[in-house]
């Protein structure tokens, strides 16, 4: 079903486009406030997100992988929001202090995480933080609960 929205809305049918963005709106949002925390700047990403599809939408070269494409043009568009407002911490800039180790699983985690490159953090950063926001005695125990 999907799929076939997909290409008609890809053929310039505006019903078709409208479908698909209502069927990924609850997506969009959720994923945008992972990195945002914000109402009015979740709205506006969730707005942008739209444009930027239904101007890009051509350029899709497989249909089946429209929502990886979709949430991708989400995440550029949250990044450059923060860094625009320059709300992001770079890890470098902080204190040597703010990163001491309370637990082993805390340690094993930032261990994992350091190795990666940063394209792959920020794969793995929003599932993290969708745990902890879900399991809140993990986020208790967790040192880096309230950074964003």
């Amino acid at each position: 079903m999907e799929r076939n929205l997909i290409k008609r809305a890809k053929q310039g049918d505006k019903d078709a486009f409208l479908k698909l963005m209502n069927a990924q709106m609850q997506t969009m949002y959720k994923l945008a406030w992972t990195y945002l925390k914000n109402e009015d700047d979740v709205a506006d990403i969730v707005q942008d997100t739209i444009l930027t599809c239904f101007e890009k939408l051509p350029t899709l070269r497989e249909e089946k992988y429209f929502k990886t494409w979709m949430m991708k043009i989400v995440i550029n568009h949250c990044k450059n929001l923060l860094k625009k407002e320059k709300r992001i911490i770079h890890m470098e800039t902080l204190p040597e202090e703010t990163f001491v180790e309370r637990e082993y699983s805390n340690s094993e985690w930032n261990e994992m995480l350091g190795v990666l490159d940063e394209k792959y953090r920020t794969v793995l950063c929003p599932e993290f933080l969708i745990l902890l926001a879900s399991n809140a005695s993990l986020r208790k125990s967790c040192p880096y609960a309230e950074i964003s």
